[in-house]
C-alpha cells in the first residue's frame, strides 16, 4: 500500500481480511501513515469489484477471490503463493486480463 500511494492518488482504498480484527488493525496502522481514509469491507466481493487496482497479500493456497468481480482492465498485483496447483489468485484471472492472455 505504501508503495502505491507514492506513485499513484487513489479515490478510495479498501481493504479486506477475512479476520475483522485484523482488519480493523490495518486500517488503524495504515491510515496515519498514508494520511488516506481506508474502507474496510466485510467481504472480498466488496473490496475489488469495481476497483481499477487491485493488490493481495495473503498466504492462502486457494483463489481469495472471484475472477469476475475484477473490472476487465483492473491491474491486479498479488504477494502471495503462486504454484502450479495452488495461488491465491483464481485461474481464471489470466482470461479475464487482456494484458495477461496467452497469444
Amino acid at each position: 500500500l505504501l508503495g502505491a500511494v507514492a506513485v499513484r492518488d487513489f479515490e478510495e482504498i479498501r481493504v479486506f481480511s477475512r479476520n475483522p480484527d485484523n482488519r480493523k488493525r490495518f486500517v488503524e496502522k495504515m491510515t496515519p501513515r498514508i494520511k488516506r481514509e481506508i474502507v474496510a469491507c466485510t467481504s472480498a466481493k466488496a473490496a475489488v469489484t469495481g476497483a481499477d487496482v487491485v493488490m493481495s497479500a495473503s498466504n492462502s493456497a486457494t483463489p481469495i477471490y472471484d475472477a469476475d468481480w475484477i473490472a476487465p482492465n483492473a491491474y491486479v498485483g498479488s504477494a502471495g503463493p503462486k504454484f502450479r496447483t495452488t495461488s491465491e489468485l483464481p485461474a481464471a484471472i489470466r482470461s479475464r486480463l487482456p494484458w495477461a492472455r496467452k497469444t
